[in-house]
C-alpha cells in the first residue's frame, strides 16, 4: 500500500488555491475541482511501504524540529503527459531544497521503494489545480490561471502522512513556529 507525505499551507493560501481550481472547474474543463474534497498540498515523498509506527513517531519529531516556511507559488505549468495536469509551483529556495533533502535522508531506513518523481534532484514540487485534462483543456486552464494572475504567498505549516489506496490520513503534524 503506497504512503504519501504532504506539506500543507496556511488557510489564506489554501483558499486562493481552491479558488483557482474552482475557476477551472467552473469553465467546464473538469467535472469537479480537484481541491473540492482535499486540502491543497505539495507532495514530499511517496513510498510503497514504511514501518508505520516508527515513521509516525519520527515524522512528529521531524516536524517539531522544522520551522514553518514561507513559499511563493509563482509559477504555473503542466506536466508533459496525457492526460495533462496543471499546477502552481513554488519558487525554489535553499530552505525548500534542504527541507526536502533532509526529509529523505532522515526517513530512508524506515521507508521503502520511494517513487522516483519525489526523490532529491528529480523532485518537481507543485500544487495540482486540475488533472486528467485534454491538451485543449490544459491550455485553457493555463489561460484561466494566467488571466487571474495569482501570485500566492503562503506558509507551509504542517506535514501529513496518508495512505493512497484507500486515501486515509494517518498523521498530521504542525511544523515548529506555526
Amino acid at each position: 500500500m503506497p504512503y504519501a507525505v504532504k506539506l500543507h499551507m496556511n488557510v489564506a493560501a489554501e483558499l486562493a488555491l481552491r479558488h483557482l481550481s474552482g475557476e477551472i472547474a467552473l469553465a467546464g474543463l473538469v467535472d469537479d475541482s480537484v481541491l473540492e474534497a482535499t486540502r491543497p498540498y505539495i507532495t514530499v515523498a511517496v513510498y510503497e511501504d514504511i514501518r508505520r509506527e516508527q515513521f509516525i513517531a519520527r515524522l512528529t519529531q521531524w516536524a517539531e524540529e522544522k520551522p514553518a516556511q514561507v513559499i511563493q507559488l509563482s509559477q504555473v505549468g503542466a506536466f508533459l503527459k496525457k492526460p495533462a495536469t496543471v499546477f502552481l509551483a513554488p519558487a525554489m529556495t535553499d530552505d525548500l531544497y534542504r527541507l526536502h533533502r533532509e526529509f529523505h535522508e532522515r526517513f530512508r531506513d524506515i521507508a521503502y521503494r520511494p517513487w522516483a518523481y519525489y526523490l532529491p534532484d528529480i523532485w518537481a514540487p507543485h500544487c495540482t489545480l486540475a488533472e486528467d485534462l485534454t491538451p485543449y483543456a490544459a491550455g485553457r486552464a493555463l489561460e484561466i490561471v494566467l488571466d487571474l494572475c495569482p501570485h500566492i504567498s503562503g506558509t507551509v505549516e504542517s506535514v501529513s502522512l496518508l495512505t493512497l489506496d484507500p486515501v486515509q490520513t494517518l498523521a498530521t503534524c504542525d511544523l515548529m513556529g506555526r
